[in-house]
């Protein structure tokens, strides 16, 4: 397994995150997901993060952030079926291009509570 780090920096206005929203759910759509153990679009929580969310490490410009966790089975799977989808042109929502890694687990540990299916 891999994870996959997709981070966002979306300008700081509501219609901006609301046009990054619409994008991700009706127009990032993987098609061939065989590969895919799951994927969380996710935003700081308020109230719980431990560093300001204004701070570094999420930007250095002023902008609200999302990080898209993917889980995949393997680097090749992600790469097979996520090539056609990767730009390096920055949409008119980003502050700054998105930024991605790909990390691989080196511990782990499970918890008696399931990941979740769908959070929409």
């Amino acid at each position: 397994m891999v994870i996959i780090l997709v981070f966002w920096q979306i300008k700081p206005t509501e219609e901006a995150v609301a046009a990054f929203l619409d994008w991700w759910r009706t127009k990032a759509i993987v098609k061939d997901r065989s590969g895919l153990i799951g994927e969380y679009l996710s935003q700081p929580s308020e109230g719980m993060a431990l560093f300001e969310v204004d701070d570094p490490p999420w930007s250095e410009v002023e902008c609200h952030p999302f990080v898209n966790v993917g889980l995949w089975k393997d680097a090749e799977s992600f790469h097979e079926q996520i090539r056609d989808y990767m730009t390096v042109v920055r949409q008119p929502f980003e502050a700054v291009l998105r930024k991605r890694v790909c990390v691989d687990p080196v511990a782990s540990r499970m918890g008696s509570w399931p990941l979740p299916a769908n959070v929409d």
